[in-house]
Order: C-alpha cells, then sequence, then structure tokens
C-alpha cells in the first residue's frame, strides 16, 4: 500500500491532493480491500455515486466521474482512506473482479504482441517503432494535454481581454465589422478551443440586425463572459460542472467513455422531432426525446459535411423501448444509445407513442424551470420546453412602414411567451393556429433565453404537426 508521501506524489497538482483528503474523510458509501485492489463508492454532484477502483499490483485506477485530472480527487482520496487502514479480507465485488480480469487480459495480451515483435525483431534485424512503452505513450499524452491546457487558458484571457476592451471603448462600431469577429474566432481555433471560436463565430452576423441584433449580441456576450469566469474557476468547481464547463470550452468527451460510464436512463423514449443547424460546412441534427416515467428530456446529434443527409432518422411520435447513456455535467441533455441496434427498426416495426397527457409544464411553470436550468449552467443557449395547455395565436405590430405579425404561445389565463417569427416559418405558423383554434395542445420547442422556436405540436396526446427546422 502506498504511503501519503507516495500518494501526495502521483497527485496531478496540489489542489487534487487537497481535494483528495477532504474526500477521504466524508461518508463512502461503500470500501473494500483486497490483496490486489482498493474499491469504494461515493456520493457526487448527481444522483448516481462515483464508483473507485484501483489495482495495487500496477498502480492503475478507475474512477466514473468526469474529472480530466489522473488520478482524480476520488482515487487519492480513496488511496488516502486506506494509507492505513488497508484490511485485505475484503472479497471483489463483480465489477472489481471483471475489471482486473480485463486489465490481466490486455496484458497477456499486449506481451504476447511484444515477445512476438522481439521474435520477429531478431529474426528480421527489424524495429517496430509502434511498440514504445506505455509509460513512453502515457507521458506524451499527458505532456499534449498540458499543452492544450496551456493554449486554451491563453485564449480565455485573450478573449475576456478583448470583451473587457469591448464595454471600456463601446462596441457599436464593431459589432458591425464581420472581420474582427472572424479574425477573433480563429485566434481561438488557434487556442484549440473550438467551442468559444463558435461562440465568436456565431456574433459576427448579428450586427447587421439592428436593434434585435445588437440586443442579443449583447445576450451573447454576457453569457460568453459568465463562461470564461467559470473558467477561470474551474479548479474550484465540482467535477460534473467543471465537466460542463470544459465541453463548452471545446473539449470532448469520447462516445467510449460516455458508454462505459455515462448516467444510463432506460426507455421508454419517445421522439418529440428534429431541429438542424449549420456551423460552417458541418451540420448537425438535433433529434429529440422525452422519457415519460423517468420525465427527462435526450438530444442525440448526428453531423455530416457538405450537404444536410444523415444517416439515422428518428419520426416524430416512434417510441424507442432502449437505454440512453447521457454526457456528463450538471445538465445531461446530450445523449446516445447504449446499444445503437436496438433502435434500428424498419418502418413496418414502428411503434407510434402518446405524449401522455400531464406531460410538460403549464406557461405559467416554465420561466421557474428555465431559471433553475440556467442556473446550473448559465451560458447555455438552448432549453428544451414542453408546454401544455397553450394555444398559437397571432398579433400585429407596426413596424417601421407597415403592420408586422408576430406569433405568441399563450395560455388559459392570457400568459403569452414570443415565438420565432421568420418568412418561413409564418405559414406553419398560420397552420398550427388552424389546428389549435377550438382547442389547447402541447408544443415542444426550444428556447434560446428569449423566444421559442417550435419543433412538434401535439393535441390530445397525438402528433398533428412538425416543424421543417
Amino acid at each position: 500500500m502506498l504511503s501519503v508521501e507516495q500518494i501526495r506524489s502521483t497527485a496531478p497538482d496540489a489542489a487534487s491532493f487537497t481535494a483528495g483528503q477532504k474526500i477521504a474523510k466524508q461518508t463512502w458509501n461503500v470500501v473494500g480491500a483486497s490483496e490486489r485492489a482498493l474499491w469504494g463508492e461515493i456520493k457526487g454532484s448527481g444522483k448516481t455515486p462515483y464508483v473507485v477502483m484501483v489495482d495495487l499490483r500496477a498502480f492503475a485506477y478507475r474512477c466514473s466521474c468526469p474529472s480530466r485530472k489522473l488520478p482524480c480527487k476520488h482515487v487519492l482520496g480513496l488511496l488516502l482512506r486506506c494509507a492505513e487502514n488497508h484490511d485485505a479480507s475484503g472479497e471483489e465485488p463483480t465489477r472489481v473482479v471483471e475489471w482486473l480480469n480485463a486489465r490481466d487480459e490486455r496484458a497477456e495480451k499486449k506481451k504476447a504482441k511484444e515477445e512476438a515483435a522481439v521474435a520477429q525483431e531478431t529474426a528480421t534485424g527489424q524495429t517496430d517503432a509502434a511498440n514504445e512503452p506505455d509509460a513512453a505513450t502515457t507521458k506524451a499524452a499527458e505532456k499534449r494535454a498540458a499543452t492544450r491546457d496551456a493554449r486554451v487558458k491563453a485564449g480565455v484571457e485573450l478573449l475576456a481581454t478583448q470583451l473587457q476592451d469591448l464595454v471600456r471603448l463601446g462596441f457599436a462600431s464593431l459589432a458591425k465589422q464581420e472581420r474582427f469577429w472572424q479574425d477573433l474566432a480563429r485566434r481561438m481555433i488557434d487556442a484549440q478551443a473550438p467551442g468559444l471560436a463558435r461562440w465568436v463565430a456565431a456574433c459576427a452576423p448579428l450586427g447587421e440586425f439592428g436593434e434585435l441584433g445588437r440586443e442579443e449580441l449583447l445576450r451573447k456576450l454576457g453569457k460568453l463572459s459568465l463562461l470564461l469566469e467559470a473558467y477561470r474557476r474551474i479548479d474550484d468547481a465540482p467535477d460534473e460542472l467543471a465537466s460542463e464547463i470544459r465541453q463548452a470550452i471545446g473539449y470532448v468527451v469520447p462516445k467510449q467513455e460516455v458508454l462505459e460510464c455515462g448516467e444510463r436512463v432506460e426507455g421508454p423514449w419517445i421522439a418529440l422531432g428534429r431541429s438542424l443547424s449549420r456551423n460552417a460546412q458541418i451540420f448537425a441534427a438535433c433529434d429529440w426525446f422525452w422519457n415519460p416515467d423517468a420525465k427527462r428530456f435526450a438530444q442525440y446529434f448526428q453531423f455530416t459535411p457538405n450537404a444536410p443527409s444523415f444517416p439515422e432518422f428518428y419520426p416524430a411520435s416512434a417510441r424507442y423501448d432502449a437505454a440512453m447513456r447521457f454526457w456528463p455535467g450538471v445538465v445531461k441533455l446530450r445523449a446516445t444509445w447504449e446499444t445503437p441496434d436496438s433502435v434500428n427498426i424498419s418502418g413496418d416495426q414502428l411503434e407510434r407513442a402518446l405524449l401522455p397527457i400531464a406531460a410538460g409544464v403549464e406557461l405559467a411553470n416554465f420561466p421557474a424551470q428555465a431559471a433553475a436550468c440556467l442556473a446550473r449552467a448559465p451560458w447555455q443557449t438552448t432549453i428544451p420546453a414542453l408546454l401544455r395547455n397553450v394555444v398559437v395565436r397571432p398579433e400585429l405590430e407596426r413596424g417601421s412602414d407597415q403592420l408586422e405579425r408576430k406569433w405568441f404561445a399563450i395560455d388559459r389565463d392570457g400568459r403569452a411567451i414570443p415565438i420565432r417569427t421568420s418568412p418561413e416559418k409564418d405559414a406553419q405558423h398560420a397552420q398550427i393556429y388552424g389546428a389549435t383554434y377550438d382547442a389547447t395542445a402541447t408544443v415542444f420547442a426550444e428556447w434560446n433565453g428569449r423566444e421559442l422556436d417550435p419543433v412538434s405540436v401535439w393535441r390530445d396526446g397525438r402528433l398533428i404537426a412538425t416543424y421543417d427546422n
């Protein structure tokens, strides 16, 4: 068993070791030890406890938390907790045995591969450069990660300085200078922060939309400022929040990692419809799902270059009895199918589902729901809104030289929330107006903080319309 000083030397930084000391003193749901392993479960910021395992034979570790620091504070906490109380009489749980056996199997395969390579080298006099020691590979990966972290940090500081200058000098003129935003976006790409680059690039065209564009620009820059400040304090953030921040900045959580450690939620999942977006030459399809049992939303993304053609299609109102795994974070909307083959059904097998009559929230309660979601991650740009007992109605407003028709979702008490209006959407809104003229409906939409962007409309639990987003 490692001593406290040895454990300190394995910590990625002093802050992680200090956090590990605090974790060691907390109440653990499960703690166990054997001759070859330690294991434990401890409550994190989410509902599911974090599972921590340490292979004492080679000092390998595994934790289901989303922390990118290796080892994480939970591994350090378990090691510190057991440093002076190592009882080797525990019986290894099944998951620990499976993990250790899998490691042993990989080690055996690696050894066999290395022996074969040595035999080949001896026979041919050639060196296989691919068979580098794991330690060297790991060290190189850590160096790349540290280099990227340094670049991202510099990019965050640069962007924060630019925002401060905009506020100090005023951005009335810069708001219309598309080149300024494009150059800043390229600098964020150079800083290896693609998430920030997307934020900045989205600001470029807003200066062309007059007062509404300036209002939207202020809103975006306010959210961006909160994200930058959150990243500056990321070391003090809980694991789930830290992962949310890193993903917003542009760090990627591999899908395989999500399938192994992401929160698992069983079906049924009802497809609510699809929205489309585009960033440069990349098209994105976001299929929304609703789980009436867990009362959870899920968004499933597909990406394709050059043309909006996606390999998977999920018709609105289709029901899928399959499990989803969620990306880590405090919001947890993005998900993927645990077993994709289980949802690949043919058209004649498609099961249409009814939305429960009580699905969603009343319009009066939605602001509180949206505020709670934004409180967890204020930089969110899209919040799912499933509003029941509303109608879609137009109102005429006088524009600069003519009357303009604005659309709203209105409840029985006259409360209203604006719906995104455009020439392309106007005809669809008019159809929904006719469909909900004599009765209320349930509208599923994406809320951007200012207005709704409808995706589908349901009446008496049945799908009656989808929008071409």
